[in-house]
């Protein structure tokens, strides 16, 4: 498995009650470049996929997951684990 690289990018203050406040978290692999980006927003989380035409925050081109849906998903798909 190629090594993962995360960055965390604050893209406003630490208060989330607005979209304009999400944490941005750069998402890449060593050897193929950047997968992605993770908005993490009061009401949501976006996924844009690297490649895709952006700006900062603007979530046009995202894809995006209600924190309820996240964590279906995560029960539903996710493997047991411990927190590293």
């Amino acid at each position: 498995m190629a090594a993962k690289t995360v960055t965390l990018g604050l893209v406003g203050d630490y208060d989330l009650t607005r979209s304009e406040n999400a944490v941005s978290f750069e998402v890449s692999y060593d050897k193929t470049g950047k997968l992605g980006e993770l908005l993490v927003s009061k009401g949501s989380v976006y996924w844009v996929k690297a490649g895709a035409k952006t700006k900062a925050n603007d979530k046009r081109n995202a894809k995006r997951l209600a924190w309820d849906k996240l964590a279906e998903l995560f029960e539903t798909h996710g493997k047991d684990g411990e927190v590293r």
